[in-house]
């Protein structure tokens, strides 16, 4: 075949797609037969698989049956069960799918063989199990069947026994009903042993007591016993895995399951024997078709690789990280649209540059024109200018969150000086309090109430402030009155920006005008006010400022806590001195008295030794 230089290389490959196209013709009808019987056969396979799904999912079905239904109230009310249901549907599916991959092997005579036997274990299988459904809705459940009716026998046997206060009695119910427990729980027959055990007993005690002689008792008692008996027959005609009615199940089930596995086998071998014989025709014939589009493409890929080495050396430079030259561009076929198109991206590369050394720079505002701002990279240089632009918000933002932290710990620190210093005076120590924190927050007028001693709902005016002065003012507020009044009884901080005129006025070198915040804060300990603190100012607080003065007031609070101890320590002191001094006075009256009266006595004494002994010295 001769290839011309001058082709354009969609003209070469449509010249070397017609060639290809009549070769496929001639051998497209054949392939096609080919397929399609291989289809068909693979067709066969998934639906054996399909039937043995729906085999396996019979198996699920019926456990979930036995392990749901058999506690399902519903069940034996409505008789119906979703998985038996299921289970007919997937037998139904399970026929249907046989039945059409049975096509094709209609002379298959021990396929229909095992067919026809499949269909009559299916048949035996629902028969059976209809009778299990049938035997467990008849054993009940709960209120339901025999179960049912054992529960309300004894039920009744048990009301009858409480009624005669008999506590043997009621033991001996309480045993029996422990034995029904452990069968219904473990399914062994001992339990019915011990069960039989303790009603003869019982009996023989029912013999000799009062209670023997309620022949409703006896009756009910001896009732309970032959539904349990009905019970434990009618579970053993079920059975397990191993024996009853489950066993025959299982029995069909693995008959049913040897029946699947001969036909998938039959099937299997005979779709692998069509597949195999149409897998090696086709196999030939793509041969054949390969070798010759082959020669095609090796002489296209010829009139190709000519012009394709042309581009090698441009993009081993782009590979190697450097911008080369545009290429010039002499042909118009499809080797220069992609020149073309390496001179688009030789170009936006070269904008790529320019932008990240600007960005190395550290200016993020340049624009970028790469790619139209579009496409993969174009919009990752424009989302990477963004998202460096973001880092930079934030670190902005994240220095000025520093400086405000740094703001309010030097705050605390001076507030805490203050009241460190001055903690034995309280006016003064509210005074510096109020002025540092008026002074520090940049407000311009502030109140300091603090909860009446004698009274405490009744809020005092401890300090006040306005533009550098000090307000001595007598005011107070009650607690519920207004906004102090009102942080006092919700105990919580709050702001008002929206002030009502005449509210409050601040004075300034324009005049008296409305403040533009009002912010209160309650001064509490462990939840218990002590004062409520009102704050107005021309700027509103930023947040950051309304956290620093609730912090400040909890720690003036504390303070304020500190000086009432203190004070209560003083008083007690001042009142322990009173009375040692009291103390002391009654002492030394007291030891006056003693005196005084001693030297009494010892003169009267005297007097009458000296009146005695006169007639003597007379004499």
């Amino acid at each position: 075949m001769l290839v011309f230089p001058k082709m354009k290389i969609r003209t070469l490959l449509l010249l070397s797609g017609m060639s290809v196209f009549v070769m496929l013709i001639v051998l497209i009808f054949s392939i096609n037969s080919i397929t399609n019987r291989i289809f068909s056969e693979y067709h066969r396979i998934e639906q054996l698989e399909k039937v043995t799904n729906y085999n396996q999912k019979i198996g699920a079905l019926e456990n979930e049956f036995l392990l749901y239904e058999t506690i399902n109230s519903d069940f034996f009310l409505t008789q119906k069960s979703p998985y038996i249901s299921e289970i007919e549907k997937q037998f139904w599916l399970i026929e249907q799918n046989l039945d059409s991959t049975q096509m094709g092997d209609e002379n298959n005579t021990k396929l229909s063989k095992y067919l026809s036997i499949l269909s009559k274990q299916v048949l035996q299988y629902k028969e059976n199990l209809e009778l299990l459904k049938t035997q467990i809705l008849e054993k009940g459940f709960v209120s339901e069947g025999l179960i049912g009716q054992m529960r309300a026998s004894i039920h009744s046997v048990e009301q009858l026994a409480e009624q005669s206060n008999d506590l043997k009695a009621i033991r001996y119910m309480l045993l029996l009903r422990r034995h029904e427990k452990d069968y219904m729980l473990r399914k062994e027959l001992k339990y019915q042993t011990k069960f039989n055990s303790t009603f003869e007993e019982f009996e023989s005690y029912l013999s000799g007591s009062n209670l023997g002689n309620n022949q409703q008792f006896v009756v009910e008692l001896n009732h309970y016993k032959s539904l349990f008996a009905k019970m434990i027959e009618m579970d053993q005609k079920i059975g397990n895995k191993t024996s009853g009615h489950i066993a025959q199940l299982v029995q069909n089930k693995n008959k049913i399951n040897h029946s699947i596995d001969e036909i998938t086998k039959l099937i299997r071998l005979s779709s692998s024997q069509n597949i195999s014989s149409s897998t090696f025709l086709l196999y030939a014939l793509l041969a054949t078709l390969s070798v010759l589009v082959f020669l095609l493409l090796y002489r296209v890929s010829t009139r190709i690789m000519g012009s394709i080495k042309s581009l090698h050396g441009h993009l081993t430079v782009l590979g190697e990280g450097n911008l080369p030259n545009m290429f010039l561009i002499n042909h118009e076929d499809e080797i220069g649209e992609m020149k073309q198109s390496i001179n688009v991206l030789t170009e936006n590369l070269e904008n790529t540059k320019r932008f990240a050394i600007s960005v190395g720079k550290g200016n993020l505002t340049e624009q970028v024109n790469v790619f139209g701002n579009k496409g993969d990279l174009g919009g990752s240089l424009i989302e990477m200018r963004q998202q460096l632009l973001k880092v930079s918000e934030e670190r902005t933002l994240q220095k000025e969150i520093d400086q405000q932290r740094h703001w309010s710990n030097e705050g605390i620190h001076l507030i805490s000086e203050i009241l460190r210093y001055n903690a034995d005076q309280i006016h003064e120590l509210s005074k510096r309090f109020l002025f540092k924190l008026v002074d520090y927050l940049g407000a311009n007028q502030a109140y300091l109430f603090l909860v009446s001693d004698s009274d405490p709902n009744i809020l005092k005016l401890e300090s006040a402030y306005a533009y550098q002065r000090e307000k001595f003012l007598k005011k107070e507020i009650h607690v519920g009155d207004g906004l102090v009044g009102t942080c006092a009884i919700e105990k919580k901080s709050f702001f008002l920006t929206d002030i009502p005129q005449n509210y409050i006025k601040l004075t300034s070198g324009l005049g008296d005008s409305n403040p533009n915040l009002i912010y209160i804060a309650p001064i509490l300990v462990d939840n218990e006010l002590l004062g409520v603190l009102e704050l107005a100012a021309f700027d509103v607080f930023p947040s950051y400022k309304q956290q620093f003065t609730d912090k400040v007031c909890a720690q003036y609070a504390l303070a304020l806590q500190k000086y009432s101890q203190f004070e209560r320590n003083k008083n007690l002191l001042e009142k322990l001195q009173r009375q040692a001094n009291e103390f002391e006075q009654r002492e030394a009256i007291f030891k006056h008295t003693i005196e005084h009266i001693k030297g009494q006595t010892i003169s009267d004494s005297i007097s009458c030794y000296v009146e005695e002994n006169e007639p003597f010295a007379m004499n």
